[in-house]
C-alpha cells in the first residue's frame, strides 16, 4: 500500500476556490492490479493517449493538479518542477504512477512538468525504456512551442535533446519502428527532410502495418512538395480510416492542385469521421474549394462556421468576402472586408484606406 497525503484546511479551501475536486467516476478508475496499463499508450494526431487514471489511487492527484496549475509549475525549469513534485508526492508513490503523471502534462502541453517527471521515473530506474521515449517526445513538442514563439535558438536545443535520446532508444532496441518515425518527426522539424524520410520509411519496414509511420512520412513529403504524399495519406488512410487528419491532410494536397471535387470528396470524409470536429481550417478550406467551383452559398456557409469556430480566422473573412461579392451582396462584402483589414493590419475601423482602394474591387466580375 502507497502512503496518502493528509490534506490541510488551505488546501481543501483552495481546491473549492480553482474548483478543482473532481474526482474520476468510478467505471474510469484503474485497478493497482495492472501495471502494465501505462504501457498501452500511442500517438494519435499530435497527441498522446493514455488510459484514465483514478483520482484517489495511491496519492491524491488533484492536490498535486492544484499545485502544479496554481503556481503555473509548466513555466519553470525542470528542478523546480522536480522540487515540487518532491514536496507533493510521497516516497512510496510509484515510479508507474509518476510516468502517468508525465504523461497526462505532457498531453495538457505542460511539456516541463513532463520531462521533470520522466526525468524523476529515470533518475530511479534508467532502464525504463517507455520513460525514456516519452522524455524524447517531450522534448520535441516543447521544441515546436518554443518554434511557434520564434524562439527558434530554444527549439533547436529541443530538438536535439529529442534526437539525442531518440538515438539511445533506438540503440538498446533497434527495431522499435516507433522510435524511428518519432525522430523522423523531429527531423522534419529541423528540415533535414532527406533523414526525416530515411527514419519514417525504416519504420514502416519494420512494421508495415504502422499507420503513423506512413502519415509522418506523407506530411514530410507534403512539406517538401513532393507527390509520393498523396500515395502515403492513401496508405495511412487504410490503416487508420477513423482519424480525420489524414482525410484533411490529404485534402489540403488536392486543394493546391486546384482537384477541388476530390478535395471536397476529403474534407467531408473527415467531417463524416468526426462529426464534432471543431477544427476552423478544415472548413475554410472547404469553403475555398467550394468558392472555386463557384457555390457561393456553401462557402459563405463553411466560412462562417470557420468563423463561428476562430473569430479570428483572416483567410476565412476573405474568403466570404470574395463569395459576397460575386453573389452581389456589396454590404455584407464592404463588412467582411473591413474585419479581414482589421485583422491582418491591425488599423482602426475609420482607416479612410478601406475605401478608397475597395469600391471597384467590390462590384461582381463578369
Amino acid at each position: 500500500m502507497a502512503w496518502r497525503l493528509s490534506r490541510p484546511a488551505w488546501l481543501i479551501q483552495a481546491e473549492q476556490a480553482f474548483e478543482l475536486v473532481l474526482p474520476a467516476p468510478k467505471s474510469l478508475q484503474m485497478q493497482a492490479t495492472k501495471p502494465a496499463a501505462c504501457r498501452t499508450l500511442t500517438k494519435q494526431s499530435g497527441r498522446v493517449e493514455y488510459p484514465h487514471l483514478s483520482a484517489g489511487k495511491l496519492f491524491h492527484f488533484h492536490n498535486f493538479v492544484l499545485m502544479a496549475k496554481g503556481f503555473a509549475m509548466s513555466r519553470f525549469n525542470s528542478i523546480f518542477c522536480l522540487l515540487i513534485l518532491g514536496l507533493v508526492c510521497t516516497r512510496a508513490t510509484a515510479d508507474e504512477d509518476i510516468f502517468k503523471i508525465g504523461v497526462s502534462a505532457l498531453n495538457k502541453k505542460e511539456y516541463r512538468f513532463a520531462i521533470a517527471c520522466f526525468e524523476d521515473v529515470l533518475r530511479k530506474d534508467s532502464k525504463n525504456a517507455d520513460a525514456y521515449y516519452y522524455l524524447g517526445i517531450a522534448h520535441h513538442y516543447l521544441g515546436i512551442a518554443h518554434q511557434g514563439k520564434g524562439q527558434n535558438d530554444n527549439a533547436i536545443k529541443n530538438f536535439n535533446e529529442a534526437i539525442k535520446i531518440l538515438n539511445d532508444v533506438i540503440k538498446v532496441n533497434q527495431k522499435d519502428a516507433k522510435a524511428y518515425t518519432s525522430r523522423g518527426n523531429v527531423y522534419s522539424a529541423l528540415k533535414d527532410y532527406k533523414k526525416a524520410i530515411e527514419d519514417h520509411t525504416k519504420a514502416i519496414q519494420l512494421d508495415p502495418r504502422l499507420g503513423e509511420a506512413y502519415k509522418n512520412r506523407a506530411i514530410t513529403y507534403k512539406s517538401m512538395q513532393d507527390n509520393k504524399a498523396i500515395m502515403d495519406f492513401s496508405m495511412a488512410i487504410i490503416l487508420k480510416p477513423n482519424d480525420p487528419s489524414l482525410f484533411q491532410e490529404r485534402g489540403e494536397i488536392y486543394l493546391d492542385r486546384q482537384n477541388y471535387e476530390k478535395a471536397i470528396q476529403d474534407f467531408n470524409s473527415a467531417i463524416h469521421v468526426d462529426p464534432n470536429i471543431s477544427d476552423s481550417l478544415l472548413f475554410t478550406n472547404r469553403g475555398q474549394a467550394f468558392l472555386e467551383r463557384k457555390d457561393y452559398a456553401k462557402a459563405i456557409e463553411d466560412c462562417s462556421k470557420a468563423i463561428r469556430l476562430d473569430p479570428k480566422n483572416v483567410s476565412a473573412y476573405s474568403l466570404r468576402c470574395r463569395a459576397y461579392r460575386e453573389i452581389g451582396d456589396s454590404d455584407k462584402a464592404a463588412e467582411d472586408w473591413n474585419k479581414w483589414y482589421e485583422l491582418k493590419y491591425r488599423r482602426i475601423w475609420n482607416n479612410p484606406r478601406r475605401w478608397g482602394d475597395f469600391y471597384d474591387w467590390i462590384q461582381p466580375s463578369k
